[in-house]
């Protein structure tokens, strides 16, 4: 296991290398506009994922469980949001 994790920070690095290598030419292609696209692609598909698993909660457990954990999750991470400033 450890020669496992090894070769994947080695791989990993020579990623960041490659990448770096490779920045200012992808840097005409991802604009902002592009990005911001995938980050909203990747949030719908993360939704449709979080939606279904609300129904899945473990036997003995309340039905409203799931909704609960999900609310304040949502509103603890909008109230960390909301009270952000820059840097």
């Amino acid at each position: 296991m450890p020669e496992t994790l090894a070769l994947l920070i080695v791989v990993a690095s020579l990623f960041q290398f490659g990448l770096a290598f490779w920045l200012p030419w992808l840097r005409r292609i991802v604009t902002p506009v592009v990005s911001g696209i995938v980050i909203m692609l990747i949030a719908a598909g993360v939704m449709q994922v979080a939606v279904e698993r609300l129904g899945q909660v473990p036997d003995g457990a309340l039905a409203l469980a799931a909704p609960v954990v999900a609310a304040v999750t949502l509103a603890a991470t909008a109230t960390l949001g909301l009270r952000a400033t820059g840097c």
